[in-house]
């Protein structure tokens, strides 16, 4: 807390006045970082896509944009979260919205007729929340030493290969249903 006071030029008990404790700060600046990177123009491209594909080649898009940016937070967080329970309650309210978002375009998919037939909305949205966590960002970016925008092509190529219905399951699905 010396550090970041200094660094923003006031005193250490100025800052404790604003925050009681390094967590507070931490997710505080976790929100501002969260609502400067995911702006209301960025979210709104995953809602103004054309089809259920595309939302979701465009919020795994969204996702590739905003870790860079909210990962040095994000991480102090997670290895707060087993020793700190605002820590804990800050990464999860963090992943339930990020789950939320997930399981919206996965609706969308399966209103379409698009989601592949051996998924539920609910396990769909838990894969694709999974697979774009900061914990498979983290590996795969950081450690492994893909480019931002590999993992956002080879995530998205891997989660529409899994998720999407092929054309010739999307027909039958469709046919079938005119049927009934």
């Amino acid at each position: 807390m010396s550090e970041v006071a200094k660094a923003a030029g006031v005193t250490r008990q100025l800052l404790y006045f604003h925050f009681d404790s390094r967590t507070a700060l931490l997710v505080e600046l976790g929100r501002l970082i969260d609502v400067q990177a995911r702006t209301p123009q960025l979210q709104a491209t995953i809602d103004a896509a054309p089809d259920a594909v595309e939302a979701l080649r465009t919020a795994v898009l969204v996702q590739a944009t905003i870790k860079p940016k909210l990962y040095g937070v994000a991480a102090s967080l997670e290895l707060l979260r087993p020793v700190d329970e605002g820590a804990a309650a800050a990464c999860r309210e963090r992943e339930d919205a990020r789950l939320a978002r997930c399981r919206a375009v996965i609706d969308r998919l399966a209103a379409d007729g698009r989601l592949a037939p051996e998924w539920t909305p609910s396990t769909a949205a838990e894969l694709f929340w999974s697979m774009t966590s900061l914990r498979a960002w983290e590996d795969l970016v950081r450690r492994a030493g893909w480019t931002g925008t590999e993992w956002a092509r080879r995530t998205t190529s891997a989660l529409e290969a899994t998720l999407v219905a092929q054309d010739n399951e999307h027909s039958l699905l469709g046919s079938a249903g005119g049927h009934t």
